[in-house]
């Protein structure tokens, strides 16, 4: 068969490979911005440069791959897949992304931790909830496929069944944990507006230096009309000290000991540098420290009762850990799971303090 493939990057060379290993031939890349010409042989073009085509395209893209493959279409490129579409009809596709190795990891945390997992569906607060974990659980204990979990196409941190169980609130007071080079800060400041929220501040944690530069950039290019932003340079942990921060962090943990690949950055406790804002969301995506981080949060969860957003996808046991530790701060919480991402990462889980989540009921 032959194919084409939206997105020369890595995910679109990783589709490539798994493509040509069994068979099959890749016409040609599509890709907006790649200052490449090729990839092993297979070139790549503008999309301004091919002519529309009934040949299979696949959209190696996530967050935006639903609404591209749409786009696609309307161009005439009349059989395109989204990232959900291709691991779930590609086998050697799933294959390349999910190794066996990383399936039998999988597989072991249903089987060590089946009774806390149990335990948790009991404390989910709707059926789209327990519906998730159902399907997350699946996957786990046999990954394939079929089972894969795939993007549910939401707005991440801003779902919109939760933001009328008052997810965010007006004035919005938000710290962001892991703020990037400023894509959470973008997505506050256009559904604060589509929802008419006045976005008062936010405090955004980076830890990664050339992260953080681009955030300071970003904040510095960009009106924020009445919005107070106030970026640090740090990560966020149990403690206020210094930890040694990987810069070739992957998705367990980057927080690490030291090493040649590492360097020295002042990590944080939220308790002590964000009590005076009364925060009333948090978001924490925070490479595997979350729960350190939500240690040095305790306070805060306690008294002021900030909504939450929390990743529980970076450690196997996060799923169920994350969720007794809120619940051991604060039981007023209503907990919320969502899957947002491919790859079975950016799950989420919601926690709403449960005066605010019935007021719609």
């Amino acid at each position: 068969m032959e194919y084409i493939i939206y997105g020369a990057g890595g995910n679109g060379k990783k589709i490539h490979d798994a493509l040509v290993s069994t068979g099959n031939r890749v016409k040609f890349f599509i890709d907006l911005y790649s200052n490449e010409g090729s990839y092993q042989g297979t070139k790549i073009y503008r999309i301004q440069e091919v002519t529309p085509t009934s040949t299979p395209l696949l959209v190696s893209l996530s967050c935006l791959g639903n609404d591209i493959k749409t786009d696609l279409i309307n161009l005439g490129f009349s059989h395109c897949y989204n990232l959900n579409e291709i691991l779930k009809q590609f086998p050697s596709v799933f294959s390349a992304f999910f190794s066996k190795e990383y399936q039998q990891t999988l597989q072991k945390s249903e089987n060590k931790y089946h009774k806390q997992l149990n335990k948790l569906s009991d404390k989910l607060s709707d059926n789209q909830s327990v519906e998730c974990l159902t399907r997350i659980r699946k996957f786990r204990s046999m990954p394939c496929p079929e089972n894969y979990v795939g993007n549910d196409w939401q707005v991440q941190y801003f779902p919109a069944e939760l933001i009328n169980k008052n997810l965010i609130q007006s004035p919005l007071r938000m710290v962001d944990c892991g703020a990037f080079t400023g894509d959470t800060l973008e997505t506050t400041r256009k559904i604060s507006h589509l929802y008419d929220i006045n976005f008062e501040s936010m405090i955004c944690f980076e830890p990664d230096p050339e992260n953080y530069e681009k955030l300071i950039k970003f904040i510095k290019n960009n009106d924020l009309e009445n919005t107070r932003v106030v970026a640090i340079p740090a990560g966020v942990w149990k403690e206020n000290t210094e930890l040694s921060f990987s810069l070739q962090a992957d998705q367990s943990s980057a927080m690490i000991k030291s090493s040649e690949n590492s360097c020295r950055l002042q990590v944080l406790k939220i308790d002590d540098l964000c009590f005076g804002i009364k925060p009333n969301y948090i978001k924490m995506d925070v490479e595997g420290a979350e729960i350190e981080a939500l240690i040095g949060s305790e306070e805060c969860i306690r008294t002021l009762k900030p909504n939450l957003a929390i990743s529980v996808y970076h450690k196997p046991k996060h799923l169920w850990e994350i969720a007794d530790l809120i619940l051991h701060f604060n039981p007023s919480y209503d907990l919320y799971l969502r899957s947002h991402g491919n790859f079975c990462n950016e799950i989420i889980l919601y926690a709403i303090n449960s005066k605010l989540a019935n007021t719609h009921g």
